[in-house]
């Protein structure tokens, strides 16, 4: 008898960071990361519905096995729907993650065989063509309060926006920038480290930045904040950045955008004041 692949489908706009993102979940048979490639037209035609800009390859297991065992087939059945889709058109620097997460990550409990099928699962997530973000609001504060902070307490830089996958700001991220630059004029002696955070991968791991071709996409966004406000004449000596990746998200649960963008941000520990 021929194998299903079960395949569901939804798609989830948002207006954030990407213009459109559709999420897309691929079911496997118990301990197989086998693809039957005449289930998956459904995915094909998605993928050549618009030019994409990055791919995030997620795979999961249920709680049958062994953490160690369970890794391994979670990163075979990513590994697999990253072969299926290179075979259709996909270049591979279009793919920016492939990853397994074992059974760390189910969506519903392992207790009959109806909710473990949910759980042996790949996620795919589809980024396509971006749009400006409209309609910003302008910070009601010209700077950040920085007396009711103390030193080691964060800034966290909202409204602050990067082109997918890169470490470019975005125009819109211009009134929190400049509201940055003025707390740093206001407070002279202020000393701050500028903190990077992606969301999206592993917690061991950083995002690809597309315009170094590195895996240091928090720290190069971290930099390049930096970058501007020693433009605005701040001496570099007042300014440290760092990279943490996806090590200290905010949100462990990235199925919706609302988390998934509260982990990817950028805040700024105050060192000295």
């Amino acid at each position: 008898m021929k194998q299903v692949l079960f395949f569901f489908l939804w798609v989830c706009c948002t207006n954030v960071m990407f213009g459109q993102e559709e999420k897309i979940s691929l079911w496997f048979e118990t301990a197989s990361s086998k693809l039957p490639d005449s289930s998956l037209w459904p995915l094909v035609k998605k993928i050549h519905q618009s030019p994409l800009e990055r791919i995030l390859i997620e795979g999961h297991c249920d709680s049958i096995g062994s953490v160690a065992y369970n890794l391994e087939l979670s990163k075979n059945r990513a590994k697999a729907v990253k072969q299926f889709l290179m075979s259709n058109g996909i270049r591979e620097t279009q793919i920016k993650t492939c990853v397994g997460w074992g059974k760390s990550k189910p969506v519903t409990d392992n207790n009959r065989e109806e909710t473990r099928q949910q759980n042996r699962r790949v996620d795919i997530t589809l980024y396509r063509a971006s749009d400006i973000i409209k309609d910003t609001p302008t910070p009601k504060e010209e700077w950040h309060p920085i007396e009711k902070l103390d030193v080691g307490g964060s800034i966290r830089l909202k409204n602050l926006y990067f082109e997918p996958g890169r470490h470019k700001i975005r125009d819109e991220s211009y009134p929190e920038l400049l509201r940055l630059l003025k707390t740093m004029i206001r407070y002279p002696k202020l000393v701050i480290e500028i903190q990077g955070h992606v969301c999206c991968s592993a917690p061991h791991e950083d995002g690809f930045d597309w315009d170094t071709e590195t895996n240091n996409l928090s720290e190069n966004r971290a930099i390049a904040i930096a970058d501007f406000l020693i433009q605005g004449g701040i001496s570099p000596k007042r300014l440290r950045t760092k990279g943490f990746g996806g090590s200290k998200k905010m949100f462990e649960d990235e199925r919706e955008e609302q988390f998934r963008a509260q982990n990817r941000r950028v805040e700024c520990q105050i060192i000295s004041k």
